[in-house]
């Protein structure tokens, strides 16, 4: 009896749970449509030159979100904020330069990939305003108003033995300068989970190219390193890398990033050159001379200044 009050417990707990998620996620959806609805009749206003009433309608709406009173997504309130300064330029009372800012502003910080519009049909004043603080936001997220990152990582290799052998888990710490919004030169230094540590003792240097940056998005890029190796006390390697980067950097400077070796060739150069297999995936070539390596994933957690 008691074994199946319990059972009969945990499928009430479960059946809770279920439910109370199908309602959370009948409620996010209907707030989102509420709040497209509200965005629609904003701009049928505007559109429509009640420029009064859209004045009134707009604000309410405005209230409400920084009121915390009602939930909207992030590009419709972006763009409420930007019917806003449209609706402040329309009547050009005093002070709606300063409102105009102000809004468009707001929208921003929200919204960075903000669209104000076709350019025919928005006054020019509001254009270039928007252009311009547009511009300002975006530099303070750039790579070079963020000249440096220092982070922790962790490298790893593909393999299912990572869990039987420490040694292939690198934990480490790393610094990157940003030399412009492209490149970023990157120092990092690994050490091995296991005694002694001198064993497979890794530092590095290298040069990492993004094709394109944007705060808050995930960018790809392509990272080349050099490294230099400590096997053993006798026997020690340099390294050229190739990989491919993912990072993915949010305002506040916290971002989080991840490298993967597409190729590495290891020059092994010392008296006594290790018969074992490697510490990670690796065919030996020229009797272990050189090593061709591959799978080699390392993962960032860092912050950018």
């Amino acid at each position: 009896m008691r074994c199946a009050a319990i059972i009969a417990a945990l499928l009430l707990s479960a059946a809770t749970c279920c439910w109370a998620e199908a309602a959370q996620s009948t409620q996010a959806p209907n707030a989102t449509i509420v709040a497209q609805e509200k965005l629609a009749r904003a701009e049928e206003l505007f559109s429509g030159g009640d420029y009064p009433g859209a004045r009134d309608f707009i604000s309410g709406c405005i209230t409400e979100y920084e009121g915390k009173n009602a939930t909207y997504p992030a590009s419709v309130i972006a763009r409420l904020y930007v019917l806003d300064a449209l609706v402040a330029y329309a009547f050009r009372d005093e002070g709606y330069a300063e409102r105009v800012d102000q809004s468009l502003r707001r929208g921003l910080a929200i919204d960075l990939d903000l669209d104000i519009g076709n350019p025919a049909e928005i006054p020019v004043f509001v254009q270039e305003r928007f252009n311009k603080l547009k511009a300002e936001e975006l530099a303070r997220y750039s790579r070079i108003a963020r000249r440096s990152a220092v982070g922790l990582f962790c490298a790893l290799v593909l393999e299912p033995t990572v869990l039987q052998n420490p040694s292939l888990l690198q934990p480490g710490i790393s610094y990157s300068f940003n030399l412009n919004d492209a490149f970023s030169l990157d120092a990092e230094i690994r050490f091995p989970l296991q005694l002694p540590l001198y064993n497979s003792i890794r530092g590095q240097i290298g040069l990492l190219w993004y094709p394109s940056f944007r705060v808050e998005r995930i960018c790809t890029g392509v990272s080349v390193f050099y490294m230099f190796g400590l096997d053993t006390l006798t026997t020690y390697t340099h390294s050229l890398s190739f990989g491919g980067r993912v990072d993915f950097l949010t305002r506040s400077g916290f971002g989080v990033g991840g490298n993967a070796e597409l190729v590495r060739a290891d020059l092994v150069i010392g008296t006594s050159a290790s018969a074992e297999t490697p510490s990670y995936t690796a065919v030996p070539l020229l009797g272990g001379l050189v090593r061709v390596v591959f799978s080699n994933i390392t993962l960032y957690a860092y912050y950018a200044f």
